[in-house]
């Protein structure tokens, strides 16, 4: 977390016994495993795997479960959630607006005497008690709601020459910070272009990464990268491909390859700190994968 961003894990298994209004900032979900119901003020949204979500700060919901197995990364912005400017691009890559899904009200069939309400403000919460459910609405009104996009309707930009950056498959933007999503895509067509990203120092920015499928061979020497992994590489240190996977690159060149992974990546202007229970589940000799073998 810093002063823009916070990033949360949940592996929620059973419904919210209560519902949520976030007064700190905005919301995005990736749902890497699992599926259920993100009840909310503007109506039920079905959720599965690879669906991002966005829930507006101030947005009562609560999330109801329907697998045994769940996780979901959470990105918490102090700042409205926007999508970057397609400049020339247009509206139809990395993704069509015509794919975003917004809810439509129904009512709440739950029946309960108590509905608890956990308004959360500067990290702490106060609860507000009503005898009736605070999501059954009836409809909705402006330009503001929860939607949901999935990973499987991008169509990433690329080119046949170069390797493009990390920018290119911009997703959402903040104050502070920018949400990419790399998606399923051919691989550069050209022989001698770079099809592994380059090495680099990222001194403005510090990097999460966060495998969701497939196999991921752009940086390291074989596809086994456990899923649901994140990576940070904090501002100013340098990085890049494991050694040997650029040589790899260049040697088995094939004509109409494939990038066959999903992974996210968050890029923050301030640094991030890491919380006592992310320092106790640090992966040991992470760093060293990168040596020279």
């Amino acid at each position: 977390y810093n002063n823009d961003v916070a990033l949360f894990i949940s592996r929620r298994s059973e419904p919210m016994p209560f519902c949520l209004r976030n007064g700190d900032g905005d919301e995005i979900h990736f749902i890497h495993k699992g599926r259920g119901v993100l009840q909310s003020d503007f109506g039920p949204l079905h959720y599965t795997e690879g669906d991002y979500i966005v829930v507006p700060k101030g947005t009562n919901y609560r999330i109801v479960p329907e697998t045994r197995e769940n996780f979901s990364l959470i990105i918490q912005s102090r700042g409205p959630i926007s999508f970057p400017d397609r400049a020339g691009i247009g509206h139809y890559a990395p993704f069509d607006y015509d794919v975003i899904e917004t809810p439509e009200p129904a009512p709440v069939t739950e029946q309960r005497p108590e509905w608890e309400l956990r308004v959360k403000r500067r990290g702490e919460s106060t609860s507000v008690f009503y005898d009736f459910c605070p999501l059954d609405v009836v409809g909705w009104k402006g330009t503001q709601s929860v939607f949901k996009l999935n990973v499987k309707d991008f169509r990433p930009l690329m080119s046949e020459g170069v390797h493009l950056p990390p920018s290119a498959h911009g997703t959402f933007q903040a104050p502070g910070f920018v949400v990419c999503t790399f998606a399923p895509r051919p691989l550069e067509g050209d022989p001698k272009a770079l099809r592994v990203p380059w090495y680099h120092r990222n001194v403005d920015y510090d990097e999460v990464f966060f495998v969701h499928s497939g196999e991921f061979t752009l940086s390291r020497r074989s596809g086994t990268t456990p899923f649901g992994i994140l990576s940070l590489n904090p501002q100013g240190l340098h990085h890049g491909p494991q050694p040997g996977v650029w040589e790899n690159s260049v040697k088995n060149w094939q004509k109409d390859a494939r990038l066959e992974f999903v992974a996210i990546n968050l890029d923050t202007e301030e640094p991030l700190l890491m919380t006592p229970d992310v320092q106790a589940i640090e992966v040991p000799g992470y760093a060293d994968l990168w040596a020279k073998k």
